[in-house]
């Protein structure tokens, strides 16, 4: 998929980068993907929203908030992007969260992030929102990334955890 390769190559730097460069607008080499890097992501009525990133559907630009994402590790950050890249690029439905979830993880995990960064910093965002609709996506999250892990065993013949 060349297009997430793209974007794997801009989340890279940007994620790198995060802790230490200024808010302001990030643009990847060719201007398809944009993060509008704010101090804080506020509501149209100017209170602060406890989110660490989110995605306009049309315009595909994603607003990331340095308060949340500095304290995340690199792969943490990156896994947060492939969510917000997922709403809008490859879910079927933009404002289904449990498929961006999915299919971020797939994004993520498949070019090669650590599954425990990705545990850890879904278990910061959940808890910053500790809602029953976000335990039920932690326990979906859960169960696809033992899954996805499985998988991945089998293919390179490794004894799993379990076993």
């Amino acid at each position: 998929d060349p297009q997430a390769a793209r974007f794997d190559k801009f989340i890279s730097e940007f994620s790198e980068n995060a802790a230490i460069i200024s808010p302001g607008i990030y643009y990847s080499d060719n201007h398809e993907f944009c993060i509008v890097y704010k101090d804080v992501i506020t509501a149209e009525n100017g209170q602060e929203l406890r989110t660490p990133a989110r995605v306009n559907s049309k315009t595909k630009i994603i607003e990331v908030a340095k308060k949340y994402f500095v304290v995340y590790t690199v792969p943490g950050r990156k896994a947060t992007l492939w969510h917000e890249y997922s709403h809008v690029f490859k879910n079927v439905d933009p404002a289904n969260e449990l498929e961006a979830d999915k299919n971020g993880i797939t994004y993520y995990l498949g070019t090669g992030n650590p599954t425990i960064e990705a545990y850890n910093v879904f278990l910061k965002i959940f808890r910053n929102t500790p809602t029953d609709i976000n335990k039920k996506r932690y326990d979906e999250l859960n169960a696809f990334i033992t899954n996805f892990d499985s998988i991945i065993e089998k293919r390179n013949g490794i004894k799993s955890k379990t076993s």
